[in-house]
């Protein structure tokens, strides 16, 4: 089992991964009112299945949503929270930034776990292979929101199932943007979606 200081650290490399999936389409074609979704499914999960459902943390933001998460399984048929669960759902919430084309970074992200895992990443685009590197030109930072949920097969002792949602949060994220996030993502569990905007509505 991943406790502590691991599960801090996994969460941030997570949110690294995302900004590198994510960075550079946000920073181009992300519109105000959208976001961007993608998922991918990793194994077959049957319908109806058992679902232990976990958050990476308990904000008050994120308890709410878990709400509409669990709503949302329930209604297409998911058993949640019951005894006999074979698949575990961990959501978690992620504030970052990526970069406009006016520089080659591609985004950046602060993290603070608390127990002693801090990071302060800074992510560029080369074509020389190199993925960091120092950068002098302008940029201009874009705040974002992003929703991510895990799927892991308990039986079969690995990953199952992995969806994504960014969108801007230039004012501040609110629980109608992420409702509206968690709502896609979870129609969209257990597929697979290529990256698209969709409206946040």
């Amino acid at each position: 089992m991943i406790t502590g200081r691991l599960v801090h650290a996994r969460s941030i490399f997570c949110a690294i991964a995302l900004i590198l999936c994510a960075g550079t389409v946000l920073a181009e074609e992300l519109t105000e009112g959208s976001m961007q979704i993608q998922a991918q499914s990793r194994e077959p999960i049957e319908p109806r299945v058992g679902i232990r459902f976990q958050l990476a943390n308990d904000s008050e933001l994120d308890l709410r949503l878990q709400t509409v998460a669990i709503q949302a399984l329930r209604d297409a048929g998911y058993r949640v929270n019951q005894p006999g669960s074979v698949i575990t759902l961990r959501m978690e919430t992620q504030n970052g930034t990526v970069v406009s084309k006016e520089d080659t970074s591609i985004g950046s992200l602060e993290a603070g776990s608390g127990v002693g895992v801090d990071l302060n990443v800074r992510l560029w685009s080369s074509t020389q292979n190199s993925l960091l590197k120092n950068n002098s030109g302008k940029n201009r930072r874009i705040p974002v929101f992003a929703v991510t949920f895990d799927a892991y097969d308990e039986v079969g002792g690995k990953a199952a199932w992995r969806g994504e949602a960014v969108t801007h949060s230039a004012d501040g994220i609110n629980f109608e943007a992420g409702d509206a996030m968690v709502r896609q993502l979870i129609s969209a569990f257990g597929t697979t979606l290529k990256p698209k905007n969709v409206p946040l509505r």
